[in-house]
């Protein structure tokens, strides 16, 4: 994780280096310790993403399919987010075959396990038809303003992802700017991260 911020920075400059409270964050360090598997997605997801965005026209694209694979086999919801991510670089940057290739090779990854999951009859405890029903779905939108609630106290607070907010303060300060493409893939990426708060059959809080 420290080499893919090292790698990120030299990059794209010091103002990356904001990434750094993210690897000390209380629940980063919670989540590793209890061995969840959202601390590896992400940084397989952030590490193919980094690749990506580093490979030249002459470099072969299959490190950053092979780190963007994983993430996708790492858990529900990672396949997804590495399509969610690697797609916004293909629509919002020139670097569109590279892009291509990495989705490719995500959802090539995914699909046995797919079809397995499928063929088996191994239900997603998510993602049904009864979850996915629209009325269902509409009766419980007021879950969103909870939803809302938690995301600000997280991101306020120092015990969960404040010091990565004052991070990208800090950061922006100095002379720092998002990528359109990775704003657009992270803006996504929370829109799909709430709706599974929302449809999710288990107590929202």
């Amino acid at each position: 994780a420290v080499a893919l911020v090292n790698l990120v920075a030299r990059r794209w400059g010091p103002g990356m280096l904001f990434l750094l409270p993210w690897l000390c964050g209380p629940p980063v360090i919670y989540w590793a310790m209890a061995g969840y598997a959202d601390v590896p997605m992400a940084l397989l997801l952030l590490a193919g993403t980094a690749v990506l965005l580093i490979t030249g026209p002459s470099q072969p694209v299959a490190v950053a399919g092979v780190l963007l694979a994983g993430c996708a086999l790492m858990k529900n919801e990672g396949l997804p987010l590495a399509v969610l991510t690697a797609g916004s670089v293909l629509v919002l940057s020139p670097r569109k075959a590279a892009a291509g290739k990495a989705i490719g090779a995500a959802v090539a990854a995914a699909l046995p396990w797919l079809l397995f999951t499928r063929i088996r009859g191994i239900p997603s405890d998510l993602v049904t038809a009864e979850t996915l029903r629209p009325a269902r779905v509409l009766e419980l939108t007021p879950r969103l303003w909870p939803i809302a609630e938690a995301w600000a106290s997280q991101l306020a607070s120092v015990r969960a992802w404040g010091l990565l907010v004052a991070g990208a303060v800090a950061a922006v300060l100095v002379g720092w700017r998002p990528r359109w493409d990775l704003l657009v893939a992270f803006l996504c990426s929370v829109a799909l991260l709430t709706a599974i708060y929302v449809i999710t059959p288990y107590d929202v809080a």
